[in-house]
């Protein structure tokens, strides 16, 4: 996670070759959990050609530099996905096609929007400030992290037990209000002396991190949401200990795209001339 951090910092393209490897494995991540809902079995095929897409659309969002392209990037990767589904029928020469196929199909589609195309937005943050980025990351993690942490602490009405039992409306509030307030207390003097930080004022700083804590929020319970469909309690081991990419960076699958429309709107030019006296 640091070296992710320092990367978009400072070399943005090793930060882009490690949102491909999140990309990657987010994508095995996920096929493996619509594999178990459905019950059909893995085919190497798809499940490799599946995660090969993965590789698309953080490339293209790379050397092109455009939101257009990565949009058709998307569509031909959820052709690309049927292809690779109709040829896995075709391939097995079955006399029906199961139902749970159609749910397999639809279910890799949402997987292309949810993990590649929101991670791969990424790409544009860095290239319109990288510092951004900072933002996105760090509130991110302390939302996260808070969350948890006041949940287990403090947590005594659930959200919804069947969804999970540990989510608390304490933890999902704390994470919300700590990740807003995060930009400010820490980031904000932290900017002052060192520059690679974003220099903004501390409207600059709030906007996005109150967005950011709650989509991250949002993001967590999606995942949830996930795993207690398929009734698994990891969606991997890719962070051992801590579950897989999927479970780690859920939160940053609604915020990137957020905060992409953010440093490319209209709201960041109105904010900048808002004369901020602290």
């Amino acid at each position: 996670m640091p070296l992710w951090f320092l990367s978009a910092l400072y070399l943005p393209i090793l930060h882009h070759t490690l949102n491909t490897l999140l990309t990657v494995v987010g994508l095995h991540e996920f096929d493996n959990l619509v594999v178990i809902l459905t019950g059909l079995p893995q085919h190497n095929i798809l499940h490799y050609g599946y995660c090969s897409l993965g590789l698309f659309m953080p490339l293209v969002a790379y050397f092109t530099n455009s939101y257009l392209a990565l949009r058709n990037a998307l569509d031909a990767s959820m052709i690309l996905s049927l292809v690779l589904h109709l040829t896995v029928v075709f391939a097995s020469k079955q006399t029906r096609i199961p139902k749970s196929s159609l749910i397999h199909l639809f279910a890799s589609f949402f997987g292309l929007y949810w993990v590649a195309f929101s991670i791969s937005q990424s790409a544009f943050i860095l290239s319109k400030d990288r510092s951004y980025m900072a933002i996105l990351l760090l509130t991110t993690w302390a939302s996260d992290g808070f969350a948890m942490i006041v949940g287990r602490t403090m947590g005594k009405h659930r959200i919804f037990a069947a969804l999970s039992p540990r989510k608390t409306w304490e933890g999902f509030l704390g994470g919300c209000i700590v990740g807003a307030i995060f930009p400010i207390l820490w980031m904000y003097p932290l900017s002052k002396i060192w520059p690679a930080m974003p220099q903004l004022n501390l409207l600059q700083y709030l906007v996005p991190g109150v967005c950011i804590a709650f989509l991250t929020q949002v993001g967590d319970l999606t995942q949830s949401f996930l795993k207690r469909a398929v009734d698994v309690k990891d969606s991997g081991n890719f962070f051992p200990g801590h579950g897989g990419v999927l479970d780690r960076n859920c939160g940053l699958f609604f915020s990137a795209p957020f905060l992409n429309g953010y440093v490319h709107g209209t709201l960041l030019r109105r904010l900048r001339l808002v004369k901020c006296m602290f």
